[in-house]
């Protein structure tokens, strides 16, 4: 058996290692999520996912994008720089974040319609900084093909947040059980992938020089000028969509759209961020050899859809009575929304790997126009379909337009990967 193991790619082995570790981490959430739906109504879950798009809003550019700079430098001691500024810098996001929310905390509740979430609003920049360092954890341990700790760290994180939401359900404490259950899952996961990083290269403990940390913001400011900005417009893109739907509808109509849109994303962000992580350290050896990209990406996309399109095809088609099997009748309505998510997800899922491929290449602009034409679109399809016949056309234009730019953006990835090098 070892043999035959042995025989396997070794890229298709890492897959491997990190997919079975996901699906774990995956399993949790499967079971968990019929019996949170049960516990918690759609005012919790619209609650619970503003948090989480204010969360991913910040996150995305909090460490200035230098954390996937970690993997493209050869040096070890510049990664261990990189990881250093990466967090430096999302301290200092985490603290102007903090003094806003403590300035500002009761004009920002009605901003956003959710009176309903209160002080649990002081929890953003404490998960900000927690996000970060698993990110970050995780692109360092990536480096050193340490897969294993980023799979048990997604298995802690799965079974925690869902044992904590649980837990908290039962007790009748639900107007932040969702919340607390994020952050906790989130503490735990962020610790241990610390202690295995800083054992595997000493990656918290190594000397600091402010010199060398000048010298690698400036080698990389892309990431921070044009990649930071770039990740900010894609997370606006679908963090503005429950903040919409807040201002137009209310918080039941977002928790509806939360329950089918964290259905669906939490497998697509597990088995997709497996690919990425053995993806993007691959291709960078590749290009750093000058070997072409172009076999290696097209291998990786077929995989990818072969994966995908029965689980999402299931979706598509029935979407409500799944639904309203697992979770509840009450859920009909987040069934309906599925069907409408389900294909725009599953090009999300395939075009999630490639999206490393304009960094190596140096095209962070290109992309970033990508996205804010993608934000745009997104903007307009929601409010035009909002005002025009309600949630399902504004859900249904999002996805139909999201599909049309992404698959834009997919063969204009691909039509790079013809390049060896930086021309």
């Amino acid at each position: 058996m070892k043999k035959l193991y042995k025989k396997i790619p070794s890229e298709l082995r890492d897959i491997f290692t990190l997919v079975v570790g996901n699906g774990f981490a995956l399993f949790v959430p499967v079971i968990v999520s019929p019996i949170i739906s049960r516990m918690y109504d759609a005012t919790d879950f619209g609650v619970f996912t503003i948090y989480l798009a204010m969360l991913s809003l910040i996150s995305s550019f909090a460490t200035g994008r230098y954390d996937f700079a970690i993997l493209i430098t050869k040096s070890r001691y510049n990664a261990q720089h990189l990881f250093k500024v990466a967090m430096l810098l999302t301290i200092g996001v985490a603290m102007v974040v903090m003094l806003i929310t403590l300035v500002f905390w009761k004009e920002i509740l009605p901003i956003f319609n959710i009176p309903s979430m209160g002080a649990y609003l002081f929890l953003v920049p404490i998960n900000i900084l927690l996000f970060a360092v698993i990110k970050a954890s995780q692109n360092g341990l990536n480096r050193e093909k340490e897969y294993s700790p980023i799979s048990v760290s997604k298995t802690i994180r799965s079974v925690l947040v869902g044992g904590f939401q649980v837990i908290l359900g039962a007790m009748g404490f639900l107007s932040g059980g969702l919340i607390i259950g994020k952050l906790s899952g989130d503490l735990f996961s962020s610790g241990y992938l610390l202690r295995k990083l800083n054992k595997v290269d000493n990656y918290l403990t190594s000397s600091f020089s402010l010199k060398r940390a000048s010298y690698l913001m400036k080698k990389y400011e892309k990431f921070l000028k044009v990649n930071a900005p770039h990740a900010f417009v894609n997370a606006l893109s679908l963090s503005v969509i429950p903040i919409l739907l807040s201002y137009f509808f209310n918080e039941k109509t977002v928790g509806y759209y939360g329950l089918a849109y964290m259905v669906c994303i939490v497998p697509v962000q597990l088995i997709a961020s497996a690919f990425y992580q053995v993806f993007s350290q691959k291709v960078s050896e590749m290009y750093n050899d000058k070997i072409s990209l172009r076999g290696y990406t097209k291998k990786t996309l077929k995989q990818l859809f072969m994966l995908s399109v029965i689980p999402f095809g299931i979706l598509t088609f029935f979407g409500p009575e799944i639904f309203q099997f697992v979770f509840g009748v009450e859920w009909l309505v987040s069934g309906e929304l599925v069907q409408l998510l389900a294909p725009f997800l599953f090009i999300v899922f395939l075009i999630s790997p490639v999206t490393y491929i304009p960094l190596i290449y140096n095209e962070h602009n290109k992309s970033f126009y990508f996205e804010i034409a993608l934000f745009i679109i997104r903007v307009v399809a929601i409010i035009v379909g909002a005002n025009m016949d309600g949630i399902y056309l504004a859900i249904g234009l999002f996805s139909g337009v999201s599909i049309l730019i992404q698959v834009i953006n997919l063969i204009w990835i691909i039509s790079l990967t013809k390049k060896y090098k930086i021309e």
